[in-house]
C-alpha cells in the first residue's frame, strides 16, 4: 500500500502525485512548499514512506508544532537522500557546508536503515561529494 518514495511509485506517492495535480491546475506558482505540506499530509495518513516522507513529516512538525526556525529541506542526488536542517544561517550558502554555522543541526528521521537520528549538530564529512540541493526554506 505504500511503497513508495519520492522517485518510486506507491499508493501513498500516487496520492502525492494526484493531490500536487490539482494545485498545479489551479495555480501556476506551486513548488516545494505545498509538495512538502503535502508529503507530510499523505505520509502521516498512510503511516508510512521513505526519507523524503520522513523529513517532510519532520519539517512540517517542526515547523508547525514545535515552531522551530529557520528550517531547511534538502536532498542530494534527485532525492536518493531527504533530510532537514535546522538553524542554518541565511546569509550562509545553502549548497556550500564550509560556510554554514556550526550551530546548524542536523533532523534525519530516515537514515536508510530504519533508524532515525533526530537532531543533532551537522556532520558535513557525511554530505561530502554530494551535490546538496535546497528544496524549501521556512523562516
Amino acid at each position: 500500500m505504500c511503497a513508495g518514495s519520492a522517485l518510486g511509485k506507491g499508493e501513498m506517492m500516487s496520492q502525492v502525485d494526484t493531490e500536487m495535480g490539482a494545485l498545479r491546475a489551479k495555480r501556476s506558482d506551486v513548488g516545494f512548499k505545498e509538495y512538502v505540506d503535502v508529503m507530510a499530509s499523505w505520509a502521516h495518513h498512510y503511516g508510512c514512506g521513505t526519507c523524503g516522507p520522513h523529513s517532510a513529516v519532520a519539517f512540517v512538525y517542526l515547523r508547525d508544532t514545535l515552531k522551530t526556525a529557520p528550517l531547511d529541506w534538502y536532498m542530494y542526488e534527485n532525492f536518493k537522500h531527504a533530510f532537514v536542517i535546522v538553524g542554518r544561517h541565511e546569509d550562509t550558502e545553502a549548497a556550500d557546508l564550509s560556510t554554514w554555522n556550526r550551530d546548524a543541526a542536523l533532523c534525519d528521521p530516515w537514515r536508510g536503515d530504519g533508524e532515525a537520528e533526530l537532531v543533532m549538530p551537522y556532520a558535513p564529512m557525511r554530505f561530502t561529494g554530494k551535490k546538496l540541493h535546497l528544496l524549501h526554506r521556512a523562516s
